[in-house]
């Protein structure tokens, strides 16, 4: 697993936000259009929020997230550039980097990242960090996707 880092040590740069879809697990509706299965999806979904405040304050989890970015860099210059996975949970802000490479005009980044959570997440956004003052970021793609194990998905299920 990669090590944390307090956010207030790395000078970030939001790119994007991830959605809470991609990390919480709030039921999914299969057919929208369906009406008996949206309505069976409306109930799921009004029963999610009658959970204890205190179970959520002390939850543990590891979300595992795959994560690629392709960048545009205007002025590169002679520094590295990393792209974190930054989070706000109980304990506070941390980056965790999925990948570092020297800057350049084009530069992809890419990795999978564990990250530990305790208690409700705040946010949880892909950041870049090692941008100098005089160097803007375009971004040209982002994909974020949570990787579920196989197996813990056949035990939540059975």
């Amino acid at each position: 697993m990669q090590q944390k880092v307090p956010a207030r040590f790395l000078k970030l740069f939001d790119l994007t936000e991830v959605p809470r879809s991609e990390y919480t697990n709030s039921p999914r509706c299969e057919d929208a259009n369906d009406e008996q299965k949206r309505s069976t999806f409306f109930k799921l979904l009004r029963g999610a929020t009658s959970r204890s405040t205190k179970t959520q304050d002390n939850f543990s989890q590891q979300l595992k997230f795959n994560v690629a970015a392709w960048l545009h860099i205007m002025n590169p210059a002679e520094n590295s550039l990393s792209l974190v996975i930054s989070y706000k949970d109980k304990k506070g802000a941390f980056g965790v980097i999925v990948e570092e490479a020297p800057a350049s005009e084009f530069l992809m980044l890419a990795g999978e990242v564990d990250i530990d959570i305790t208690g409700p997440i705040e946010f949880i956004r892909v950041s870049c960090s090692g941008l100098l003052s005089e160097q803007q970021v375009t971004v040209d793609e982002l994909h974020v996707k949570r990787i579920v194990d196989a197996k813990v998905s056949a035990r939540k299920a059975g």
